[in-house]
């Protein structure tokens, strides 16, 4: 655990460090930001995304049973689960303890599954939450995201299935479903790229290690 007062919410911290520069200085982190952003999303993607949708806002509420059930949780659950009863966001969460966002996300997963804690209402929040902790696969992540619909994945499952019996070839899905035309390959990139990027340590990176020193 960071040496951080229980209190502290350093995601807060963090944005108000960023809230208080002057504008001009914005200026140039929004445009750099913007120029990063852009050459791994879709403008849709961009277009699209919303606090309410985006995972490392999220605050996860306990349920009555997981009131219950802390006392009998043990590990990096444990910790997890004293951290949502705090009220800390996803972020406040990764930041406190120093873990990724797929090893928050797959404890959040499994206490979500164990009815210890709420799910998001958002279903892209969840999606993410999911594809994050490794609980599904590509296919049902972009209908999650709006990207694909139901029918587009099951279309493409049919072509994978016959393909593998056809040819005796085994043929991502991802590259399917770009040959059928209902997604582009910028839009697999930047999934598999949030993805890799998600499984990067907090501690890891030296501006926010300076932050929690």
């Amino acid at each position: 655990m960071p040496a951080a007062p229980q209190d502290s919410h350093l995601a807060k911290q963090l944005l108000d460090n960023i809230h208080s520069l002057p504008l001009w200085v914005k200026q140039v982190l929004y445009l750099k930001l913007r120029d990063e952003l852009t050459e791994h999303y879709v403008p849709e993607s961009l277009n699209s995304l919303t606090q309410e949708d985006t995972v490392a806002f999220f605050v996860p509420r306990l349920t009555l049973e997981g009131e219950k059930a802390i006392p009998k949780i043990t590990g990096d659950l444990a910790k997890f689960m004293l951290e949502v009863k705090q009220k800390f966001t996803v972020l406040d969460i990764c930041l406190r303890q120093q873990w990724s966002l797929e090893t928050c996300a797959t404890h959040m997963i499994e206490a979500i599954h164990q009815k210890w804690v709420e799910p998001p209402s958002s279903i892209k929040a969840m999606g993410t939450l999911e594809y994050m902790a490794n609980r599904i696969r590509l296919g049902e992540y972009l209908m999650k995201m709006d990207r694909i619909t139901a029918d587009q994945l099951e279309q493409a499952l049919r072509t994978q299935q016959y393909i593998k019996e056809a040819l005796q070839e085994h043929t991502g899905i991802a590259n399917i479903l770009i040959n059928l035309g209902y997604i582009t390959r910028q839009d697999t990139e930047s999934i598999l790229f949030l993805k890799e990027e998600s499984a990067k340590p907090i501690r890891n990176i030296e501006f926010f290690a300076k932050l929690l020193s």
